[in-house]
């Protein structure tokens, strides 16, 4: 049987051979091309970035598909003051939505989302066409 050699973080593979300078050996061949290597020796799939940024029509149909574009729009035109004010222009004018906007957050508590739940709105709004 062969070693399987593969450098740590990438899906790059060798079959035989000599171990190549920084890579390790793999328990296994890789299983599909979306594995990398773990540094102990094992396959695995990596988690999906979350991206920094969406258009407004992505967020908002990943919020629809999350049952909360309502909720959300609820708490925009509750929202007084200035705070208010700007988060209804951004919910209004705005061409994307960032991840480190203070409203997402902001939203985020006042609709009782965590953190992962924030990040996969946008990991699901990423998927949608544009």
């Amino acid at each position: 049987m062969n070693r399987v050699y593969a450098e740590v973080g990438a899906s790059l593979q060798q079959v035989g051979g000599n171990c190549p300078d920084g890579w390790i050996v793999m328990r296994g061949e890789r299983p599909s091309p979306e594995h990398v290597a773990h540094e102990d020796g094992s396959w695995v799939v990596p988690p999906t970035p979350v991206p920094q940024s969406v258009t407004m029509r992505q967020a908002r149909l990943a919020m629809l598909g999350a049952g909360i574009l309502d909720d959300v729009e609820t708490a925009i035109v509750a929202m007084e003051g200035d705070e208010g004010r700007a988060a209804r222009i951004d919910w209004e004018y705005a061409l994307d939505v960032r991840r480190e906007w203070p409203l997402i957050n902001s939203l985020g508590s006042q609709l009782g989302l965590t953190e992962q739940q924030i990040d996969d709105l946008f990991i699901a709004a990423a998927s949608i066409p544009q």
